[in-house]
């Protein structure tokens, strides 16, 4: 009897944002279950709660500037679109982009926007059905600087 695998591919998306800060990549993990943002005129921090066979909270990525909001997502809730605005910090000495806002949908509810939606580009990053988010990757240093996700796609 013949048996058939299903082969799982993981794609790194495009990083979106600005060229400061220091590199960061949070690996490949089996789920996302919670976000923790800080935020004001853009996002300051980003640190992700992952699951793989138990919790894992990644370090935080940015400042400790901003005021933190917690996404929780549910046992049967995932992220199906990162959105978000990207632009110069003009308050600060040097004008560096930074990541000025983040909205997530789920296939349950929408959260954000967070920040603010300001900025010269946008970006939208979409997770098709069947793919999900296992892993997010960035570069950070006062601020959350730039943003991009790895994804576990299915044939």
């Amino acid at each position: 009897m013949a048996q058939f695998f299903e082969e799982k591919k993981t794609v790194v998306s495009t990083l979106y944002g600005g060229r400061g800060g220091g590199h960061w990549d949070d690996g490949l993990y089996q789920s996302v279950r919670a976000i923790n943002l800080c935020s004001g005129k853009c996002i300051d921090s980003i640190g992700v709660v992952y699951h793989k066979n138990e919790q894992i909270h990644a370090p935080a990525h940015g400042g400790r500037g901003g005021g933190l909001t917690t996404i929780t997502l549910g046992p049967n809730e995932f992220i199906k679109t990162i959105s978000g605005h990207y632009g110069m910090a003009d308050w600060m000495s040097g004008r560096p982009v930074v990541i000025r806002s983040l909205k997530f949908q789920t296939n349950m509810k929408a959260y954000g926007p967070f920040g603010e939606e300001l900025g010269s580009d946008r970006f939208t990053l979409i997770v098709k059905d069947g793919d999900k988010i296992i892993g997010f990757f960035g570069r950070s240093g006062e601020f959350l600087d730039a943003i991009g996700i790895h994804v576990e796609t299915h044939p």
